[in-house]
């Protein structure tokens, strides 16, 4: 697998058209005020990649090959219903992507999808709820945000255990010691497949000990 990569900045790209790996952009829509206590904030979101590669391509599959795709395109709706009740939506559209992390797909997928919906509820530091479709709370990964300034993506192997990063049901986490020590703790739907017909439940549990500089 042989990789040529650079990164673009959105400048370049459409004044001077320099190819690279990706572009990101994050533009924060109107917060709309309902009540004192209630709001609904609009975002969009977006990476642009392009991604070359020097086998894939033609009869033999051994000629270069390019791909420019949407990453992540992502439409959120991010409000406060009361005091102690949020919620999240987000809608995201994926491209078609021909160069897949580990080779060449003749058949990319891509489409429209609900990414997140789900309700927040705080009721202290130490205890959250959150119900609905979101990510599992595994690993560190998975939970830092994609539009995050992560190295490059997110591991290839970091879905192993779950096959996707989100799932619906219950996750419960907070903040103890001073926000030095966090816990998470899921009931899951689960994942199904033909190899796997029984329905059963996942629990996940997470425990992020920081000693030094406590995060919230």
């Amino acid at each position: 697998m042989r990789f040529g990569m650079k990164k673009w900045g959105l400048t370049a790209l459409i004044f001077a058209m320099t190819f690279g790996f990706g572009i990101q952009s994050v533009q924060a829509g109107p917060m709309i005020k309902i009540s004192d206590q209630s709001w609904l904030l609009i975002n969009y979101s977006s990476q642009l990649y392009g991604v070359w590669r020097d086998t894939g391509s033609g009869p033999d599959a051994t000629d270069d090959s390019s791909d420019i795709f949407f990453r992540r395109n992502r439409l959120t709706f991010f409000g406060k219903a009361t005091k102690t009740l949020k919620f999240n939506l987000q809608i995201e559209h994926k491209g078609t992507r021909m160069i897949q992390n580990l080779g060449v797909d003749s058949s990319p997928g891509g489409g429209l999808d609900i990414l997140d919906a789900f309700l927040m509820a705080k009721y202290s530091n130490a205890f959250r709820l959150r119900l609905g479709l979101t990510k599992d709370p595994l690993t560190r990964e998975n939970n830092e945000g994609c539009f995050d300034p992560l190295t490059l993506d997110r591991s290839l192997f970091i879905y192993t255990p779950f096959q996707v990063s989100r799932d619906t049901g219950l996750v419960v986490w907070g903040n103890l010691l001073k926000n030095r020590l966090q816990y998470r703790a899921s009931i899951m739907e689960g994942r199904e497949s033909a190899d796997t017909p029984k329905s059963s439940l996942r629990y996940t549990g997470r425990v992020h000990v920081t000693l030094l500089n406590p995060e919230s």
